[in-house]
């Protein structure tokens, strides 16, 4: 079974990621991906959001879904 990790981001600090991971999981569950992560990125202005880079999830083999 593939392995994924889903990141979620919003712009605002109203925007929910709720929609998003459940839409996500079914696209995860449609190509038959493990969800073995999920990030969860808001809008920060006063610091730095974390972002995890697609190349740290392809050098543990799991695929990102966004």
């Amino acid at each position: 079974m593939r392995r994924a990790v889903l990141y979620l981001r919003v712009s605002t600090i109203e925007q929910m990621t709720a929609n998003q991971e459940r839409e996500l999981r079914e696209i995860a569950g449609r190509m038959g991906c493990k969800i073995v992560k999920v990030y969860k990125a808001r809008p920060c202005f006063k610091c730095s959001a974390f972002f995890p880079s697609s190349s740290a999830a392809s050098s543990k083999n799991v695929s990102v879904l966004a």
